[in-house]
């Protein structure tokens, strides 16, 4: 399988932006009292956005690389949460599910730990954000997959299997066991320095949500 490489400088810089962690900690302040599983953890800083209003946040991930290890954690094998059915009131992945071989099995293993009634809260890159469709002008050519787009401390190379618009995005997700299916459009700009102070935070109308950073997919377990 040939693997695609090109640098990209928001790895040498925090994953998620200040808006779009801005915009993850304000979802889940609304929640209370609920099991939250954070899957796909990493090194768990993202973890702390969803642990607010005496919710119990339990992390996983396929290795511990946790810098603070202070919410608990289980070790799960790839693409399996180790956890029964029915488990979870809410379950969030934070740019996880295109670093994953099989988006479908992803998605059904969050259905499985979910509650009936239980959400969903994934995150992920938009496939023709500001970033790529420069490149993609520059070079003359679509973006392969699989790409390694650089290295991060801890996480190690980073390879994204595929990326998602929003149309394909929601089209993973067309399951009669779920409602409520809604995918959002956040963070418009450039991850780079100087030019990240040029953005539109929060959710990007139409036509400009074509070109957004980030993509936020939600629904619910029926």
């Amino acid at each position: 399988m040939k693997i695609n490489t090109y640098k990209d400088t928001s790895f040498e810089k925090d994953i998620c932006t200040i808006d779009i962690c801005n915009y993850i900690q304000k979802y889940f302040k609304t929640i209370k009292n609920k099991n939250i599983l954070d899957f796909g953890c990493g090194m768990g800083d993202k973890s702390f956005l969803l642990n607010s209003r005496d919710n119990k946040v339990i992390q996983t991930d396929i290795e511990d690389l946790r810098k603070v290890k202070e919410l608990p954690f289980i070790l799960s094998k790839s693409e399996i949460i180790n956890a029964e059915d029915n488990t979870y009131d809410y379950v969030a992945s934070i740019d996880v599910i295109e670093h994953v071989e099989n988006d479908k099995n992803f998605i059904k293993e969050i259905l499985r730990v979910l509650k009936p009634g239980g959400k969903a809260f994934i995150t992920t890159p938009n496939k023709y954000r500001i970033g790529n469709i420069l490149k993609i002008i520059k070079d003359r050519k679509l973006i392969q997959y699989p790409l390694v787009l650089g290295y991060s401390e801890g996480l190690k190379e980073c390879i994204h299997i595929r990326e998602y618009t929003p149309k394909t995005l929601s089209n993973l997700v067309s399951n009669k066991e779920l409602k409520n299916i809604k995918v959002y459009t956040i963070w418009l700009g450039l991850r780079l320095p100087l030019i990240e102070l040029i953005r539109i935070p929060g959710k990007i109308p139409f036509p400009l949500s074509y070109m957004c950073q980030s993509l936020v997919l939600t629904f619910e377990k029926s």
